[in-house]
């Protein structure tokens, strides 16, 4: 059984059309919501079940404007872009070859009452043509990723959890489906999980975990132009070439952002000795048919050093079987543990008052 996320994963989703929207219908305070991503409080209680009526109310209460219901409906639902016709039909080829479809999603009914009239309804199909069942939060009263609403899951499909496959761009949401038993694969962009269902042997190896090839990984703030940063990213690919690896380049970079609206912008400290208020970003490339292609990127605080950010986002990745070429700013017993734990070879430089250099193969 494949269990697929609403949105991202399924549905497009534009926060600055939805902020714009808000805006419109005199919405001010709302609009600021959605901007800084908070999740708490008003769209929290519309997840577990407010209704679209409590919901405008509320929007109405806590802003200058005075919009309808019809008005503060439609501005919230310019969250959603739809969905692309692509996905629909992979979702009905993923039936007709004998898989069960169902949606686990913490969403609400404004959004998706949206989605039954404009995104399932086209062609004269239904919602029942795509999906075997729908679990929603807002009908359940639970999101994820609280265990019960995985369980919910199960339950009502009579299916063990380990038959099931779980698509989410959560990596939290990825972590609580595995926790109570289930597949998952992590889809950050919401589109690479069509790519990895073309076929029942795709399926397979997502269901089996090895979706990650084997991997040769270095890190490092590579700009493409300095010549020691062309060396390294070619000897990286002819390690990756010998010994059949997929090769992968992580590199970060600090952005100075003074906006007092963005929470990640905090002070930090980057390779130039800059400690004003900063985002760090990091992105993952990987080398494929001699192209370097982006496959995963996450932005952190300014106050999160590049280390501590590698690892995690090496476990986001679910990266395994991997090469990790660092630098000697890296090495620290607690990384290499981390390493270790998660099966990854590693080659680093030492300094050579280190503590875990040793000089016994020079005696």
């Amino acid at each position: 059984m494949i269990l697929l996320d609403f949105g991202a994963v399924l549905v497009g989703l534009d926060k600055q059309r939805c902020i714009n929207a808000l805006q419109q219908v005199g919405l001010d305070s709302i609009a600021s919501y959605v901007d800084e991503h908070r999740s708490e409080d008003l769209f929290h209680r519309i997840e577990l079940g407010g209704s679209s009526k409590e919901f405008c109310d509320e929007a109405r209460r806590r802003s200058s404007g005075n919009p309808t219901d019809e008005e503060v409906e439609w501005a919230w639902g310019q969250l959603l872009t739809g969905i692309p016709k692509a996905k629909l039909q992979r979702i009905r080829e993923l039936r007709a070859r004998g898989y069960r479809t169902a949606v686990l999603s913490n969403t609400n009914h404004i959004h998706w009452k949206q989605a039954l009239r404009d995104f399932f309804s086209i062609e004269g199909l239904t919602i029942e043509d795509y999906f075997d069942e729908v679990f929603l939060s807002c009908n359940l009263g639970i999101v994820k990723p609280c265990d019960d609403i995985y369980r919910a899951v199960t339950d009502k499909m009579g299916c063990a959890p380990e038959d099931i496959l779980f698509i989410d761009d959560s990596v939290i949401n990825c972590d609580g489906a595995r926790k109570n038993g289930m597949h998952a694969y992590h889809d950050p962009t919401g589109n690479s999980w069509m790519s990895n269902t073309d076929t029942d042997e795709d399926i397979q190896k997502m269901y089996e975990g090895i979706k990650a090839e084997p991997s040769v990984c270095i890190i490092g703030n590579f700009d493409g132009v300095h010549k020691g940063h062309q060396y390294i990213i070619e000897r990286l690919k002819e390690i990756g070439r010998e010994r059949r690896l997929r090769t992968i380049i992580v590199t970060f970079n600090a952005i100075v952002c003074n906006s007092q609206h963005i929470h990640d912008a905090q002070r930090g400290y980057n390779s130039h000795g800059c400690h004003d208020p900063q985002l760090n970003l990091m992105y993952a490339i990987a080398l494929k048919d001699n192209r370097l292609c982006p496959v995963f990127y996450k932005q952190y605080p300014g106050s999160v050093r590049d280390v501590s950010a590698f690892m995690n986002m090496l476990k986001e990745m679910g990266l395994k079987g991997a090469l990790v070429i660092t630098d000697k700013g890296f090495v620290k017993l607690s990384h290499l543990d981390e390493l270790e734990k998660e099966g990854l070879e590693y080659v680093m430089p030492l300094k050579r008052s280190s503590a875990e250099y040793s000089r016994a193969p020079l005696e």
